[in-house]
């Protein structure tokens, strides 16, 4: 027996426990200071490295068998394939609780861990340098025992994470994310029964990429209720650098965004099931801006700050106390391919295909249950907001901007039927002013609000306005004041007024004055979009000014204003665009009342020299009753006054806007002086206009394409002036037409009726009147007896003054008409007349050798009676039996005249009866008889002596307007009327 052993039994007991004790701790001391840590540095080494597939080094291993601790030092583990740092740290400790045996759970008194470092890639095939790690479970492997039911227990205290970092290395974007000074703080994690009803609260601070972000707050992890409270607060996320990883499908990006947390996340899950989120606290972003792939921006948010008020996230809720937004810009682009940027660099969102409702499916509000989420904002402010618009699909560019925006909105909720209050303001391009307040509900969405539009500069809007037109907006402001409702129904509707004020157009060419107005109200407005319908009380226009302007090239302005080169409605779009309306329900429009009041109306008229100009003034008037109802008639008077003293009266009633348009028209026109109308009359009549006035009095009765209209002119000493030189003026005998229609009295009435379709494009008013005036002219050059025909009953047939076979003196015939032609004269002084006087070489001839034959027989009475008369212009008296007896003896000297061979012929014995002989006899002495032209010629000259005589004598006829001409001898049809010859009246 060794000695050793043989002394220690040998000592007494009480010095055998002290040594056996001594031996005890040192041998556990030995084990646990020196022994076991020397055993499990290389076998965790080797255990972790063949696990992991990874190189793994560990400095030192510590035990203190005594406090129950254990410290790792110098731990490295490094990337597969390399020496590179994927996990290390410089010290971890961990102290456990003696406690631990005796509770039957695992117990640390305390855990830290000093200057924990994470390094990993995301490697260029997207997966991460650690991916390897993260393989599955294989089939074979043995299933995992069934775990207990009962939870193992366990109380972790004091857990510490210091001066920690994580380097993210993102090789395909070529970024490096780092969180750096990492530090973690947890008193203690349980779920011992003693401890479940305590907070764990943990302390948590890093500074991710730059930011710092703190975490704090406490949990009842593992009592029935898990109640956990987390505080997170960070400062200056750069959310730009996370935003990278989300896929982005559009061309925008976010070229800068700062967010500041200062919130708090309460967990809290129930023991009969129920849970509740809330989260609370102030969101702040910064610097937001959003940009196209050219840089362009679109959005900017300086600050915008979100307080977070008590939510219930789990079920829908979120409440914010307030949004305050300060000075927001955003900017839209309308480019010139017609897109609106930035929407279109949008996706393009999926059309709605969901199939209607089942037969018999509640669809309301109240059965479907509440929205899925539930957004409540008890005070949203917006401040000092910017919205610029630019719109590059013009010829001219333009850009629209509205500055110190602001919009207040209180108690604003997606609950159903929840209204809140709105106000909003703006200055649209910084001269007009945009305000107004109302309510607002979101769930149905429905708004009502007072709007005031004040002095909307028009001029603004002129590239919109060049794009259609030559019209060129100098001035002129619009004014609005009312209430604008979108109901629940998806109505809008508007009720107040409006007003354009100091309206001043020019057109473009040459910078001409067009139309300006004082001002235009519009009071009443009642309006409906859907369906569209209009009420208007009153409209009133205060003091227009139009200028119409004939050209040098004698093109209108108001007719020219129309850009060609404007856009252009193909014929299918036309035909779309009209059956589109044909279908559309016929809107409803209802105006009481037009006012119009000092209205002034300028023409000028360049394309004549000189020029020609006018005015309307005191054009005032007003229409009453405008109705879309087709029964409806509007009544309208309008009262003017022309170049200061010819009074106008427009009135009557019509139905414009009915399907079938109706118009009654009356138009009284009076005293208007025709001698500024000089320039028109010397170039299309060749003379200037001396004097005269004019008088209309028109009526147009116009039912759907059909006009009826009666035109009753009225001149009053119209006369014409000094001749001038005009290549445009007409051929026709202006002059004349004026003497013939003229009365004594020196006026002129036409009554001009006009019938015709307006739907007929070859139908024209002005052209039917202008067409009426020309034929007058032209009856009068070629009949101006015709034209006297159409104003007097007679007037035609009074050419031609009929005359007996020979005789110059005036029959009853002739009788009858000559005070018909003395009266025509009389009434128009203007007119002159020839009096040609005409014969019939048969008749006439025959004649005048009838009265030769008488007179001779006469004469051989009065040689062989020598009878004397008791006067001496007393005719010779002569009864048939001395006629036979004359004419037998003057038939016997004429035979005796005749050569030998003549008066064979004319023998007794081959003489007729004695019945015929007298006939016979007088026929040869008749063509015995010598008429010469001279003879004919005298007779016609006396015919219109005779005219002449009683046309100045009885008629009262002026001489001087009565010209007798030389005779033309002639056997033609005119000259002769009903068989007689007559005299011609010729009118000049």
């Amino acid at each position: 027996m060794p000695p050793s052993v043989l002394f220690f039994k040998q000592m007494p007991r009480w010095q055998k426990i002290i040594l056996s004790g001594v031996m005890a701790v040192a041998l556990y001391s030995l084990l646990g200071f020196v022994i076991l840590p020397l055993i499990l540095k290389p076998v965790l080494t080797n255990k972790l490295s063949e696990a992991l597939g990874r190189n793994t080094e560990i400095a030192k291993v510590r035990l203190n068998p005594y406090t129950l601790s254990a410290t790792v030092e110098g731990f490295h583990l490094s990337h597969k394939g390399d020496s590179t740092r994927f996990i290390a740290f410089d010290r971890l400790h961990v102290n456990l609780e003696s406690l631990s045996l005796f509770k039957k759970a695992l117990i640390l008194r305390s855990i830290s861990l000093s200057n924990p470092a994470v390094d990993f890639s995301r490697l260029p095939d997207n997966t991460f340098s650690f991916s390897d790690l993260l393989t599955e479970q294989k089939p074979d492997d043995p299933p995992q025992a069934k775990r207990d039911k009962r939870p193992f227990l366990f109380s972790i205290n004091n857990i510490e994470i210091d001066s920690g970092t994580i380097r993210y290395r993102d090789i395909p974007k070529d970024t490096v994310h780092q969180i750096g000074d990492l530090r973690l703080a947890i008193p203690s994690i349980s779920n011992l029964p003693s401890n479940i009803e305590s907070f764990v609260e943990p302390v948590f601070s890093a500074v991710v990429n730059g930011t710092p972000v703190t975490f704090a707050g406490g949990s009842k992890l593992f009592a029935e209720s898990r109640a956990t409270d987390i505080d997170l607060k960070m400062e200056g996320i750069n959310i730009p650098e996370y935003l990278a990883y989300v896929p982005n499908p559009t061309t925008l990006r976010l070229k800068s965004a700062l967010l500041d947390l200062d919130t708090r996340l309460s967990y809290l899950d129930r023991a009969d099931g129920s849970s509740r989120l809330a989260l609370t606290g102030t969101l702040t972003l910064r610097e937001l801006e959003v940009t196209d792939q050219e840089d362009k921006t679109y959005l900017r948010l300086p600050a915008t700050t979100v307080v977070l008020a008590d939510s219930d996230l789990l079920a829908g809720d979120i409440h914010l106390a307030r949004i305050d937004v300060d000075s927001p810009y955003f900017e839209l682009i309308q480019s010139s391919e017609g897109k609106l940027l930035p929407l279109s660099l949008l996706p393009a969102g999926e059309k709605n295909t969901g199939s209607p409702p089942s037969p018999g499916e509640d669809t309301s509000e109240e059965n479907n249950g509440p929205p899925a989420w539930a957004l409540t904002v008890d005070d949203f402010r917006l401040r000092n907001g910017e919205v610029l618009f630019r719109d590059h699909s013009l010829k001219e560019s333009i850009a629209l901007g509205a500055s110190a925006v602001t919009l207040e909105a209180r108690g604003l909720s997606t609950l159903p039927r929840t209204e809140g209050s709105l106000t909003f303001a703006l200055d649209l391009n910084k001269h007009s002013k945009i305000n107004g307040e109302g309510t607002l509900s979101l769930t149905p969405f429905a708004l009502k609000t007072k709007v005031d539009v004040a002095s909307v500069q028009l001029a603004d809007f002129q590239p919109y306005v060049t794009e259609y037109s030559h019209v060129l907006v100098a001035d002129g402001s619009l004014a609005l004041q009312g209430d604008l409702v979108f109901d629940q129904e998806g109505q809008l509707r508007f009720t107040g007024a409006s007003a354009i004020n100091r309206l001043s157009t020019k057109d473009d060419i040459q910078g001409e004055d067009l139309l300006t107005w004082n001002a235009l109200r519009i009071n009443g407005i009642a309006l409906e979009l859907t369906p569209f319908k209009l009420d208007v009380a009153e409209i009133r226009l205060d003091s227009p000014t139009m200028n119409l302007v004939v050209r040098e090239d004698g093109s209108i302005n108001l007719a020219s204003l129309a850009r060609s080169d404007g856009p252009t409605t193909s014929a299918k779009e036309k035909v779309l665009n009209a059956e589109e309306e044909a279908a559309a329900a016929a809107p409803e429009l209802r105006i009481d009342r037009v006012v119009l009041s000092k209205g002034l109306a300028r023409v000028h008229d360049r394309s004549i020299s000189p020029s020609y100009g006018l005015t309307i003034d005191q054009l005032q008037g007003e229409i009453t009753g405008i109705s879309s109802e087709p029964a409806a008639l509007a009544q309208f008077r309008f009262d003017a006054r022309i170049d200061q003293q010819a009074p106008l009266i427009v009135s009557g009633t019509m139905n414009p806007l009915a399907p079938l348009p109706q118009l009654d028209l009356a138009i009284d026109f009076k005293n208007f002086n025709l001698s500024p109308l000089s320039p028109y009359s010397g170039k299309y009549v060749g003379h200037k206009t001396e004097k005269g006035k004019l008088n209309l009095d028109l009526h147009y009765d116009i039912r759907g394409s059909q006009l009826e209209s009666d035109n009753r002119v009225f001149l009053d000493q119209f006369t014409l002036g000094e001749r001038v030189e005009s290549p445009d003026a007409t051929s026709l005998p202006v002059n004349l037409a004026i003497a013939l229609l003229k009365n004594r009295q020196g006026e002129i009435s036409l009554d001009i009726p006009v019938r015709g379709d307006l739907s007929d494009p070859e139908f024209s008013v002005g052209g039917v009147v202008l067409q009426v005036l020309v034929n007058l002219m032209t009856k009068a050059a070629t009949s101006p007896f015709a034209l006297l025909g159409s104003l007097i009953p007679e007037g035609e047939d009074l050419q031609y003054i009929p005359f007996e076979p020979g005789e110059t003196s005036l029959g009853m015939a002739a009788l009858d008409k000559l005070p018909l032609v003395a009266n025509v004269l009389l009434e128009r002084p203007g007119l002159k007349m020839d009096l040609a006087g005409q014969v019939d070489l048969v008749m006439d001839s025959r004649a005048l050798a009838k009265k030769q034959l008488l007179k001779r027989i006469k004469l051989e009475k009065l040689k062989s009676t020598r009878v004397n008369t008791s006067k001496p212009d007393e005719d010779i008296p002569l009864s048939e039996e001395e006629y036979a007896f004359y004419l037998e003896r003057i038939y016997r000297q004429a035979l005796q005249s005749l050569p030998q061979d003549a008066q064979k012929v004319q023998t007794p014995s081959s003489l007729p009866e004695p019945a015929e002989t007298l006939e016979q006899r007088e026929s040869f002495l008749l063509d015995t008889m010598k008429i010469s032209d001279e003879d004919l010629r005298l007779l016609a000259i006396g015919r219109a002596n005779s005219t002449l005589e009683h046309l100045t004598g009885v008629g009262q006829v002026d001489s001087e307007r009565l010209f007798v001409i030389e005779p033309q001898i002639s056997s033609v049809d005119e000259s002769k009327m009903n068989g007689q010859a007559v005299v011609k009246l010729l009118i000049k």
